[in-house]
């Protein structure tokens, strides 16, 4: 894991070297691994709404659940650089990845399933609404260094 910590460091200090991003440096890699998550929800939920013809709010489910492990994972050894209490740390990151899913399923609900607007719309609407909510709680919560640091 630390060869693929040091291979993401020299991309990221070499593409990215202007000061404003490197004082910014976990939320521009958060945004990163976020996205990578957000792909992977996104990729899961249109295969199984549109292909599957699962329900949106069931389809909305198990792709967050799938996007959660890869998010947790890359932020908590990459961005975050924490390797203590996983086991903890990720039942807190899902927890917020909790709210994130309630979110994104009322929105489905209350705007597709009772309004009747396109639920891959919505879905891709409620993205950014879920990426901020997280990025706060996760950063204040999940990924926090512990007092000993």
């Amino acid at each position: 894991m630390t060869q693929f910590r040091n291979f993401i460091d020299e991309r990221y200090q070499r593409h990215l070297q202007h000061h404003l991003l490197q004082k910014h440096k976990k939320i521009v890699l958060y945004f990163i691994f976020g996205g990578t998550a957000a792909f992977v929800d996104l990729a899961v939920y249109l295969a199984l709404f549109n292909y599957f013809n699962v329900t949106a709010v069931i389809s909305t489910l198990v792709s967050i659940s799938m996007a959660t492990i890869i998010g947790f994972f890359l932020n908590a050894l990459i961005n975050f650089r924490v390797n203590d209490r996983l086991v903890l740390r990720f039942i807190s990151y899902a927890a917020v990845s909790g709210v994130g899913m309630v979110i994104s399923s009322v929105m489905l609900y209350v705007l597709h399933d009772m309004q009747g607007f396109d639920g891959n719309v919505i879905k891709v609407i409620s993205l950014p609404v879920i990426f901020l909510v997280q990025y706060i709680l996760n950063s204040r919560i999940s990924f926090r260094k512990s007092r000993d640091e």
